[in-house]
């Protein structure tokens, strides 16, 4: 296990029951950090949070007032915050811009856009009392790269990693703010997502894996582990001169 010096930190993780935050919070809780995890109450159903975890709060990322709420009970807890992890997402169905409904634009840019803004925005009060804070996103390499039919996913994707660069001018010199954009990660996403139904082992509803694989020089597709150590890496003070940085991880099929 790397050490990353983060022990008795403070992390809240949202999206922490999904596959990469299972495997982040499992990773914050063996540096002995003191972890809350904020989801979907359907996600912490299915997915029962490890005992070491602190505090458990259910947020549903699509709706304004459940993160209000969410972060107000945080702050009831911990009145200061280390670090704040953003993995909330999901993607549509494909579909060409023209032929996307105005309903599922508009979930799209919530969910992977707007809640990771309110997130911040509501977090940050708590960051700025610690003496070490940082904020972690998760973007995409589709949000670089903008394939066609992830339109709407794409341009929420490419939106937060410029929200991301802008909290890191806002926060700066207090709050390092830095974001990574994973390729393919073998988790339930490649499906419908662990909160909307998605199981370990679905298959790919969106991805051909036999094409991916071709494109990735590392030889192999992420595991949830490839993506949790960066992001322990990026809040520890190893990265302490690193703000407003997007590292790709897709073993070198995008190289931007």
């Amino acid at each position: 296990m790397i050490n990353w010096q983060l022990q008795q930190q403070t992390v809240a993780v949202v999206g922490g029951c999904g596959g990469i935050g299972r495997a982040v919070v499992k990773t914050c809780l063996d540096n002995q950090m003191r972890v809350a995890v904020l989801d979907l109450p359907r996600s912490i159903a299915e997915n029962p949070v490890d005992a070491r975890v602190e505090l458990v709060i259910e947020l549903d990322a699509a709706h304004k007032m459940d993160i209000e709420a969410g972060f107000a009970e945080l702050a009831k807890h911990w009145p200061n915050l280390n670090h704040l992890v953003c993995l909330q997402g999901f993607t549509s169905s494909l579909a060409a811009l023209e032929n996307l409904t105005i309903d599922t634009w508009e979930e799209v840019m919530d969910v992977n856009l707007r809640s990771v803004w309110l997130c911040c925005k509501y977090a940050m009060p708590l960051l700025r009392q610690a003496e070490q804070a940082s904020v972690v996103t998760v973007s995409s390499g589709i949000g670089t790269f903008g394939p066609a039919g992830y339109g709407s996913y794409a341009i929420a994707k490419g939106g937060l990693q410029t929200l991301t660069k802008i909290l890191a001018r806002e926060g700066a010199p207090c709050v390092r703010a830095n974001g990574i954009a994973p390729g393919a990660v073998l988790t339930p996403f490649l499906g419908k997502g662990t909160g909307r139904g998605g199981q370990q082992g679905d298959a790919p509803e969106r991805v051909n894996m036999e094409q991916y694989l071709k494109m990735v020089p590392a030889g192999y597709v992420a595991t949830p582990q490839d993506i949790a150590d960066p992001i322990l890496f990026l809040m520890s003070n190893a990265a302490r001169y690193m703000t407003g940085q997007i590292l790709h991880i897709n073993g070198g099929a995008l190289m931007p």
